[in-house]
């Protein structure tokens, strides 16, 4: 959810920003009308319309399922050497360090990249979309410039903040009190 929204913020701000470039542009040459025409409008609904439906298709039919496969595995890892049934005694301590593991491995946190692991999980890639032909200019415009803004430092250093908060909560109003 939160790596989601914080997309979506993305590319939403990208497309306000080229519309609102666009009015400056038309008032400076015409000096006539504020805004834009109803047929600019009606593009900019219809290529944000077709980012974010790109955008959903992409994390419900192949994102959420990738990544509960790569939850899957991270646990089985992690867990492999823990008996269940064996009546094992499991700590809060022990817990935390399970899902900061599993995080590792699914984050890959330990190659402080400057771009997200999670992103795959959230928009195609750039070969996926660059083929896409439903997609017009506006639309490519406005995923490629999500691509270089999610590559960045600046959101990789916001989505682990928001991840971090987001597993201290789940720490300290979840698990915590079992």
């Amino acid at each position: 959810h939160t790596i989601v929204f914080l997309v979506l913020t993305v590319q939403v701000n990208l497309l306000g920003g080229r519309l609102l470039r666009e009015e400056q542009r038309e008032e400076s040459q015409e000096q006539q009308s504020p805004s834009l025409s109803a047929d600019g409008s009606d593009r900019y609904r219809s290529s944000h319309k077709a980012v974010l439906a790109k955008t959903y298709h992409h994390v419900f039919s192949k994102g959420i399922p990738s990544l509960v496969e790569a939850v899957a595995n991270a646990s089985s890892d992690v867990l492999q050497n823990w008996d269940v049934l064996g009546g094992d005694d499991v700590s809060l301590d022990d817990v935390s360090a399970w899902m900061e593991k599993m995080r590792d491995s699914i984050e890959k946190r330990q190659h402080k990249g400057k771009s997200s692991a999670l992103v795959q999980y959230i928009i195609p890639d750039d070969v996926e979309q660059s083929s896409d032909e439903s997609l017009d200019e506006l639309a490519r415009y406005i995923l490629d410039e999500t691509y270089d803004l999610l590559e960045s430092p600046t959101y990789a250093h916001a989505e682990r903040m928001c991840l971090n908060i987001t597993f201290m909560y789940l720490r300290e109003d979840g698990y915590a009190k079992l």
